[in-house]
């Protein structure tokens, strides 16, 4: 399976959440599954830090990222081509467009637990609640 992991899914991965469901843990963690993350989400790690709104630094995350089997996945024009086809939703975050864009237009499913995005219908994104 080739997973991309939303930030908040990162975040609770890196910190042992108990809040992560068992079939996630075991899907993050199977070396048969490839993993990826946009740094986009360590982007959105770092303004959030900026605000006091994150308890560890980006820079203990990047160092996490690099002993993980995480594969980077960059973000390119395809990705951003995408975000004019994401279904428009009431809420206002561009890093759920931006992320469910680039899980659209690299067929990867998103392992999330946010249940707007999970509740997208969207034939091209492919969600996975990250709770169960």
């Amino acid at each position: 399976m080739r997973l991309l992991l939303d930030t908040q899914v990162l975040l609770w991965w890196l910190g042992e959440d108990k809040r992560l469901g068992k079939r996630a843990v075991r899907d993050i963690g199977s070396p048969s599954n490839q993993i990826f993350i946009s740094p986009l989400s360590v982007f959105e790690c770092a303004a959030k830090e900026r605000i006091g709104k994150l308890q560890v630094s980006t820079r203990q995350i990047v160092e996490q990222l690099t002993l993980e089997h995480f594969q980077e996945l960059p973000y390119d024009f395809w990705s951003a081509q995408k975000l004019a086809e994401v279904p428009l939703q009431d809420w206002k975050d561009p890093f759920d467009f931006a992320l469910m864009a680039q899980a659209a237009a690299k067929n990867l499913v998103l392992l999330t637990a946010d249940h707007k995005i999970l509740a997208v219908r969207w034939p091209e994104l492919s969600g996975m609640d990250a709770r169960r």
